[in-house]
């Protein structure tokens, strides 16, 4: 069977072990010790030839198993044939084929003798049909009904939090990063959160670059967020002048700003060491 270890990968152990894929077709064609028709060798015709047997499994050790089957005889022995033809429900509903049946189970009798079991009848004998069992546990508790996606508040995976966005700050714009989800007094989210940015009616916090924490509705965050993105859904920010900068030891210098490849003289290309 395949069972639930990483190393099998999904398959079953026999498939890990040889690399072929297994065939469970041969022991699922018949039913267990269920009544079937096999061909004899002996007989002259072929009712003569056609006996019924009770099927008992594959026979490994005869042939392919695809070609042998256990078949026990009325006399109380396993052969193994080739042949094996299980009985139609005309003859199983049959009277001639219930009395073969008896007359089976009657020679049965004789050859095994205390030995022959008769606790079940050939009804219970036949391959059960699974279908009517249902397993039933009294203690087992009914799954719980699962939330849908919009009635779930939770900001663990919120899709604004840590989001960098271009937000109004009285009569300029500023940048800034949504923290979190607004909470009331009592802990509890304000608004209520939906895929649609329409229908969002929640609150987050966002902290300015200037360190100050200004309260925006999901709608406002949303549109600045579509505003930093151009067509192919990147974002970008233009400099408007430098104010300030500062140089590192590792900057390259003057001095040092060119290279020689190929006897010409090429310009570095870097910003290592400036910050702006």
């Amino acid at each position: 069977m395949a069972m639930n270890i990483h190393a099998l990968h999904g398959d079953v152990p026999a498939a890990v072990l040889t690399g072929a894929t297994p065939d469970i077709s041969y022991i699922s064609e018949f039913g267990w010790y269920e009544y079937v028709w096999y061909i004899s060798p002996q007989g002259t015709d072929t009712l003569q030839r056609k006996q019924l047997g009770r099927y008992c499994g594959p026979s490994h050790d005869v042939g392919d198993a695809l070609c042998a089957e256990r078949i026990l005889t009325d006399k109380a022995l396993l052969v193994s044939r080739t042949s094996v033809i299980p009985l139609s429900l005309e003859e199983t509903n049959s009277d001639v084929i219930k009395k073969k049946k008896q007359d089976y189970e009657e020679s049965l009798k004789k050859y095994l003798g205390k030995r022959y079991d008769v606790s079940k009848d050939d009804e219970t004998t036949a391959t059960p049909d699974f279908t009517l069992y249902k397993p039933t546990n009294e203690d087992e508790v009914a799954m719980e009904e699962l939330l849908e996606a919009d009635d779930i508040q939770h900001d663990a995976f919120d899709k604004y939090v840590t989001a960098k966005v271009r937000v109004p700050q009285g009569d300029k714009m500023s940048y800034g990063t949504v923290k979190r989800r607004k909470r009331d007094a009592d802990g509890n989210f304000v608004g209520r959160s939906n895929t649609n940015p329409f229908l969002d009616t929640s609150l987050y916090e966002v902290e300015l670059n200037t360190g100050e924490v200004e309260t925006y509705s999901a709608n406002i965050i949303a549109e600045a967020i579509y505003e930093q993105l151009d067509e192919e859904g990147n974002s970008y920010q233009l400099i408007d002048e430098i104010i300030d900068h500062s140089k590192h030891s590792s900057a390259v210098t003057m001095e040092d700003a060119f290279i020689t490849v190929n006897n010409r003289q090429k310009r570095r290309k870097t910003t290592k060491g400036w910050k702006l």
